[in-house]
């Protein structure tokens, strides 16, 4: 069986990275601001949002964080404890209700 394209449309357009896609809604959204620590108050610091970005994208893709810490060059232990503290269903939901501000 011969491959078919659905619409000749996608074939004018880039390849994009997922990364640069989140980075490029962060800029006209800001979702990223969602994303809160568990313990605000107790919290050293703020979390690399590279990290969290790199949370999301193991979720979405369904390819756990060990996977992610293989192929991205982070400590797995990072994007663990990044996990724990930052990916909840509270903050999820935050960012997926926020308005861009800007017209895409």
């Amino acid at each position: 069986m011969e491959d078919t394209i659905n619409n000749t449309f996608y074939e004018h357009l880039p390849q994009v990275g997922i990364i640069s896609i989140l980075q490029y809604v962060n800029e006209q959204c800001g979702f990223m601001e969602a994303f809160k620590h568990i313990q605000p108050r107790y919290s050293k610091n703020q979390a690399e949002w590279s990290n969290v970005m790199a949370c999301i994208v193991s979720y979405g893709e369904r390819i756990g964080l060990s996977m992610m810490a293989d192929i991205s060059d982070t400590k797995s232990h990072i994007l663990r404890t990044t996990s724990k503290n930052y990916m909840r269903l509270e903050n999820t939901r935050k960012a997926n209700e926020l308005q861009c501000s800007n017209a895409i």
